[in-house]
């Protein structure tokens, strides 16, 4: 393959076409340049991995020519991508870790995935507590909110699981723990008996929560109960996350 300077136009004899994609030098002129190719489909793949700078100094030379029009259209599309690239790594140098859009895309679904592995094996660990370890576990949720909460479930517990004083002692709420598989329905009765234990015992509030869902009518007829605060499946989950930042819906009356 013979191979002529693109900055003298000086004749420098044939060259390996394995060389092509490497630096040369000029004698006459001593400027430097890029081999050039002699198949277009050499051209177009020494152009995704060679080195930048020898990729930067073809474009400048007439290393397209000789080639068809859509070869160097090809050129052209594959140096404007790892133009873009070289960019965006020299900002990551410069400024620590720049992402592109789509890099930020891949790193959130990253991180939803990983949050949704967490929350799965949050939900298996609080499914395989046992009724009294669930009614204990809501009882330090109302707790770190600096209320005192005791879990008084048992056979004569008249529809209540956990109390909940105000830091004078007195009664200020009351809750129902049902710890059902995420499947396990709550039905409307489920909530007119807990409200009827709610009349009974003269707290200010009544929560209600459980492991699994509500039905449509358990949901209308709690709506009725203006005091009655319902956290039903991944609720609880979210209740515990946010316990040290929020309160659960009323402060601590003294």
């Amino acid at each position: 393959m013979r191979v002529s300077c693109p900055r003298c136009a000086c004749k420098l004899g044939k060259v390996d076409p394995n060389f092509s994609g490497h630096p040369a030098l000029c004698e006459e002129c001593g400027g430097e340049f890029i081999i050039p190719f002699k198949d277009g489909e050499g051209l177009l793949e020494w152009v995704k991995t060679a080195p930048w700078e020898h990729v930067e100094e073809a474009s400048r030379s007439n290393i397209g020519k000789g080639h068809s029009r859509q070869t160097v259209s090809q050129f052209i599309n594959l140096f404007e991508k790892r133009r873009e690239r070289e960019i965006w790594r020299l900002e990551r140098e410069r400024h620590g870790e720049v992402l592109t859009g789509r890099e930020r895309l891949w790193r959130a679904i990253e991180r939803r995935e990983e949050k949704q592995k967490m929350r799965a094996a949050q939900v298996e660990d609080l499914l395989s507590l046992d009724p009294v370890s669930f009614e204990r576990f809501v009882a330090e949720l109302f707790n770190s909110q600096g209320y005192v909460a005791q879990a008084v479930g048992g056979t004569n517990d008249r529809g209540i699981d956990v109390e909940v004083r105000n830091s004078s002692g007195d009664l200020w709420a009351i809750a129902q723990c049902k710890r059902y598989h995420q499947e396990g329905r709550i039905r409307a009765r489920d909530i007119r008996d807990f409200a009827g234990s709610f009349l009974m015992c003269g707290a200010e509030a009544g929560f209600f929560f459980t492991t699994g869902y509500l039905t449509k009518e358990a949901k209308k007829t709690a709506k009725q109960f203006s005091w009655l605060k319902v956290y039903e499946g991944t609720e609880l989950l979210d209740l515990a996350e946010k316990a040290e930042e929020t309160e659960m819906g009323n402060k601590n009356p003294d």
